[in-house]
């Protein structure tokens, strides 16, 4: 039967979970020994199956890198995205997303994150894999931010989420004293105009003359 009447083929499901399968030995195996040893001999071997399915699966040792590479985005944006789908104020949903953050920095996830980010500077594959998928993530935060922003503002403050939120992940693996829950309290006393979302500027002094 076709996925019309709302049943799968079982040999799609099979499929799916070896796909998923090759992706999760690709971050295993470039967490442990980074980007460069992430070959389609180590990934396989770490699956417990041959190259050939990466190719069969993917079409090609590249479409798993970049499957790899989303899915590392999707592990850092997707909980991010979700914080502030749950938000009424932006603010409020970036803070919690830092605060959450930092109850997993020098974890696993992080570490791997970093590795990626790294080694897109250094080799243009990576930052073919790479780039595509931030710009996913700054598309799906900023469809979050336009219901409380316009449409520019939305996606300009997208841009700086997604790439604060990636420094400070940088940051926290590289001092531990970094104060996570400040940064948050700071986001989160940013007062916005509650019909626009605009972050409210401070009005300048009023300059007096001096009495004559």
């Amino acid at each position: 039967m076709g996925d019309d009447d709302g049943q799968r083929h079982p040999g799609r499901d099979r499929g799916d979970r070896r796909r998923a399968q090759l992706v999760a030995a690709g971050v295993e195996v470039l967490a442990e020994r980074g980007w460069a040893a992430m070959t389609a001999r180590a990934v396989a071997e770490r699956a417990g199956t041959h190259a050939g399915l990466i190719h069969y699966h993917f079409g090609g040792f590249a479409q798993l890198k970049r499957a790899v590479a989303a899915a590392l985005v999707e592990d850092a944006v997707g909980p991010l995205v979700d914080t502030l789908a749950r938000s009424d104020r932006w603010p409020d949903g970036l803070a919690d997303a830092v605060t959450a953050g930092a109850g997993h920095r020098g974890s696993p996830g992080g570490r791997v994150a970093a590795e990626l980010i790294t080694a897109s500077l250094q080799d243009a594959d990576v930052r073919g894999e790479l780039a595509p998928a931030l710009r996913d993530a700054r598309d799906r935060v900023a469809a979050v931010l336009a219901g409380q922003l316009p449409g520019p503002q939305a996606r300009g403050l997208a841009t700086v989420v997604v790439a604060a939120l990636d420094g400070l992940l940088l940051h926290s693996l590289i001092d531990d004293d970094l104060d996570l829950a400040a940064a948050a309290a700071a986001v989160r006393g940013l007062r916005t105009d509650d019909a626009s979302g605009d972050v409210r500027r401070a009005s300048p002094p009023v300059r007096r003359r001096p009495p004559p």
